[in-house]
């Protein structure tokens, strides 16, 4: 085989991979997953004094596959800390899509909320 030939070949193998990687990643975050309500909640969960609508992407998790945070699970309760006064760093995010909370580490916390 010819290099030219050969050289084509590899170029169009890496063109269709790309491709292929780019559905992907529009699929992953759009598959299905809506968004959901997450409560920011003082008191070891005990407490709700905000909440917002947070983007979930499926994706694997711990789960396995599933939808998840599309920033992750910490996410959630930095963007609590971050934007509820109340909160006064202390808020965990409980997700009402799988009913648990979670620090701002992305640990996860139980919910006495629900």
């Amino acid at each position: 085989m010819k290099k030219g030939a050969v050289l084509l070949k590899w170029v169009v193998v890496a063109i269709c991979f790309s491709i292929i990687v780019a559905i992907g990643t529009v699929q992953e975050t759009y598959a299905g997953c809506d968004s959901h309500r997450v409560d920011c909640n003082i008191d070891k969960g005990t407490k709700m004094v905000g909440h917002s609508n947070f983007s979930y992407c499926f994706g694997w998790g711990a789960d396995g596959l599933n939808c998840y945070p599309c920033h992750g699970y910490a996410h959630l309760a930095k963007w609590c800390n971050d934007n509820v006064e109340k909160c006064n760093g202390k808020c965990w995010g409980c997700a009402r899509f799988d009913y648990e909370c979670y620090d701002s580490h992305g640990k996860r916390k139980k919910s006495y909320n629900y």
